[in-house]
């Protein structure tokens, strides 16, 4: 609605602010259950957050920090060095990309509580069962939707729309729908490794942040948005690989025996 009143860069915020209203509407319908679980006394059941929670949290903070790095470094540095339209289109192909993605890994996201629970009662077998479904259709709705948005994509630029110009082109676009996939299957994994209380992969996010931060500078200012997707697809398939045996290699550790 702001982008199409004429707001232009207020629509981010507006996303945020629809977000927050979205949120204190539920919580207020929800009052009679959360006021009391915030008074509730736990007696003895209590967190040591130092020891039990800190060590792990400061491990997520970092690897969402590097995150940054991973999606949001291709605009500034394409503006500066490419122009204010290729920038451009690099922002609307990533908002596409990111908003398949998001959709997608919520099939996986919202079983981190019952993975938490059945890794307790050291039910793996369930685990497992629950996890690899909901990968399969994490996946096969990233698939669907990126096919669906890509035939759409080939349609406005073949009758040469507008809009299409706002894009990067199909080829390029495919890609960066390919990196979301990707993304999908080692946000499960990582998913899955964080339901056992642990963060294995912060030294992935962080050496993935430096490689991506400094191919997007070189390659950026020498071939674009073409050089930068190319590269990040080949770092994605990379870190797929690296992700997936650090998976394999702890998830069967952790459910020996």
């Amino acid at each position: 609605m702001a982008l199409a009143t004429h707001h232009g860069l207020f629509a981010p915020a507006m996303i945020m602010a629809g977000n927050a209203g979205v949120a204190s509407i539920w919580l207020f319908q929800r009052r009679n259950l959360v006021l009391p679980l915030l008074q509730h006394n736990p007696g003895q059941h209590r967190i040591l957050w130092m020891k039990e929670v800190w060590h792990f949290q400061w491990r997520i903070a970092v690897s969402f920090l590097c995150g940054y790095f991973l999606f949001q470094l291709y605009n500034p540095i394409l503006f500066a060095f490419r122009g204010a339209v290729e920038a451009g289109q690099m922002g609307m192909s990533l908002s596409l990309a990111n908003a398949l993605q998001s959709v997608a890994v919520a099939w996986i996201s919202t079983k981190s509580a019952p993975f938490g629970a059945l890794i307790a009662r050291r039910e793996y077998q369930q685990l497992d069962r629950i996890f690899f479904q909901a990968i399969k259709q994490a996946v096969a709705v990233c698939i669907v939707c990126a096919v669906l948005v890509l035939i759409g994509c080939v349609y406005i630029n073949l009758r040469d729309y507008k809009f299409s110009h706002r894009l990067l082109d199909p080829l390029l676009l495919g890609f960066l729908f390919l990196n979301a996939t990707v993304n999908v299957v080692v946000f499960g994994e990582a998913f899955y490794l964080r339901a056992h209380k642990q963060e294995k992969f912060l030294v992935n996010s962080v050496v993935g942040a430096i490689i991506t931060g400094l191919t997007a500078f070189f390659l950026g200012r020498i071939y674009g948005a073409a050089g930068m997707v190319i590269a990040n697809s080949l770092l994605n398939v990379v870190g797929l690989v690296w992700a997936t045996l650090i998976f394999v290699k702890y998830r069967r550790i952790w459910h020996a025996g």
